[in-house]
């Protein structure tokens, strides 16, 4: 994809070649940088014998709870990373805002834009079977929520209760600050985070023997990364929490890397700029096109100079 707007980006760079980047562990801060727009296609991709699978902790409907104080805290004692969907209605709540004005400082959590109201039931829910322009507009209400109070650009996504169609791949791809797309639908232009492992079965409940026996089973470790759903808010049962603990233990066992949605996206994506406005020779828009194909690239970016092609 070719962007325009060199100047705005935030990789503030003055050579005059095409520079070329392949993000590994360097990051903006969360919810504030412009990443850059993929293929559409999925992450999932085979974990080389050298790289540590990456596990991005999808933490649903984030609320001001004692049982979510509980998991935040368990992030931050850890020093790990997760990733906090909100749905935009909660911020009515104050206390909500406040912790998230805290919560925004610290570089532990990615907050995700996860509806406006996530409303769910069986003939239609929030985004399934209502129109493109009602999802649009609840994708932007939620989006500009947070922009306007904490001055956070999302850039996940994921719908409620699991019901999308394709209504909302359309609006979805007219909401350009969102990146990512967690459980996305084929065919999406953003990057989509395969659901391929579980930790609560059922919904709600998690479960140590059955993760570690789909773990194996399903052969996860092979995956360069696992997108893994939780709802904290739930855990008001002491057994919940200890079956997430031994989890955690296991997965830190295997000497895996925890990072927000953000920052795997960009650690995958490519960044090439243009900083010749010619057709040809280095530098030039050719010359971008044909270094992104030379490496393979799935996922690349390239910017023009503002105001030029």
């Amino acid at each position: 994809m070719v962007k325009k707007g060199f100047s705005k980006s935030y990789f503030n760079l003055k050579r005059v070649e095409v520079i070329f980047f392949l993000f590994v562990f360097s990051f903006a801060s969360p919810g504030i940088g412009s990443a850059s727009a993929n293929t559409g296609k999925s992450g999932l991709k085979t974990s080389s014998n050298n790289k540590k699978q990456v596990i991005i902790l999808k933490s649903d409907d984030f609320i001001f709870s004692e049982e979510w104080k509980r998991y935040v805290k368990y992030i931050e004692d850890k020093d790990i990373k997760a990733c906090l969907g909100v749905v935009g209605k909660e911020l009515d709540n104050e206390s909500l805002c406040e912790w998230i004005r805290l919560l925004s400082t610290k570089n532990n959590f990615e907050f995700w834009n996860h509806g406006l109201t996530h409303s769910c039931g069986e003939d239609y829910s929030e985004f399934k079977n209502t129109s493109y322009e009602y999802q649009l507009s609840h994708l932007q209400a939620t989006q500009q929520l947070f922009k306007d109070k904490f001055g956070i650009t999302l850039r996940a996504f994921n719908v409620p209760c699991m019901d999308s169609d394709e209504n909302t791949t359309r609006a979805l791809a007219d909401v350009e600050d969102i990146k990512i797309w967690f459980f996305g639908r084929k065919g999406a232009s953003q990057l989509c985070l395969d659901r391929n492992g579980n930790i609560e079965f059922p919904y709600g409940y998690p479960d140590y023997n059955k993760f570690v026996e789909r773990y194996n089973k399903n052969r996860l470790g092979q995956y360069d990364h696992l997108a893994l759903q939780v709802h904290p808010g739930f855990w008001r049962d002491e057994t919940c929490w200890d079956e997430f603990l031994k989890i955690m233990d296991y997965l830190f066992q295997k000497e895996v890397v925890f990072m927000t949605a953000s920052e795997y996206y960009q650690s995958i994506t490519a960044v090439i700029r243009v900083t010749n406005s010619s057709n040809n020779g280095p530098g030039s828009l050719r010359a971008a096109i044909d270094q992104a194909n030379n490496h393979s690239l799935e996922n690349a970016e390239i910017f023009l100079p503002a105001g030029t092609y």
